[in-house]
């Protein structure tokens, strides 16, 4: 029994470096938001941050404006709808296809508005469990209205899209 004692004294420190270091271990991606986005249970879209689950219902509503996103995430591919239903204009609403890049969604949206089809670049960013949709100045090439300069692009001042039930 005493030698069964003094073994396991002469091993405890080492354990305990063992733990202390495996705790002490940093993110080498050297990631400030330490995040991980999940598309759901299983898809993982970015590794070495904590799980987010980014697909789902999201809506905003503001001053008698409301609009939804109804988002399916997958590997890193984003397809969706998005409704948008303005107080004082026509509703348009469509589908929304992109990709995910870090916690920012870069799509199309493909909308029918005064009986006219559209498309739209869009820019989400998903942050603190809710997408903030992104706006800047843009212009019309061919067929499809993009952001002018894409590095210009900031999150609007609106509310941002907050999870809410699927129907």
């Amino acid at each position: 029994m005493m030698r069964a004692l003094q073994s396991a004294k002469r091993w405890l420190p080492v354990v305990a470096a063992l733990i202390a270091f495996s705790c002490g271990t940093r993110n080498e991606n050297n990631d400030p938001a330490g995040e991980t986005i999940h598309a759901n249970g299983g898809d993982t879209v970015i590794t070495g941050r904590p799980v987010m689950v980014v697909s789902g219902c999201f809506q905003r509503a503001s001053n008698g404006d409301t609009a939804r996103l109804e988002l399916q995430v997958r590997d890193s591919s984003v397809t969706g709808t998005f409704v948008v239903r303005n107080r004082e204009k026509d509703r348009n609403d469509g589908t929304l296809s992109g990709v995910l890049r870090d916690s920012t969604l870069v799509g199309v949206y493909t909308f029918r508005s005064e009986g006219f089809l559209s498309e739209r670049e869009v820019r989400f960013r998903f942050s603190g469990n809710a997408w903030h949709e992104g706006t800047g100045l843009q212009a019309e090439r061919g067929n499809r209205i993009v952001f002018s300069d894409p590095s210009a692009i900031r999150l609007t001042d609106l509310p941002p899209y907050t999870a809410v039930p699927c129907n």
